[in-house]
């Protein structure tokens, strides 16, 4: 007999309603990603600049997904 997995698993695929932590999740990742855009980018010779913005663009996609 197998005991239940009593992790939280937090889904954001129901349509229509939010909970009120998947929105707060929500906007203190884009508070960060905004956070980060204020950063100054990184000049790599005179091509070629690397900003870390995007960093928090990747951070919310990874835990929200797509709709």
């Amino acid at each position: 007999m197998q005991k239940p997995d009593s992790r939280r698993i937090i889904s954001y695929g129901n349509k229509g309603k939010l909970t009120t932590l998947q929105l707060t999740t929500m906007a203190l990742l884009l508070a960060f990603r905004i956070m980060l855009a204020y950063i100054p980018a990184f000049r790599v010779g005179e091509i070629a600049q690397i900003g870390v913005g995007f960093i928090g663009t990747a951070i919310s996609s990874a835990i929200i997904g797509p709709w």
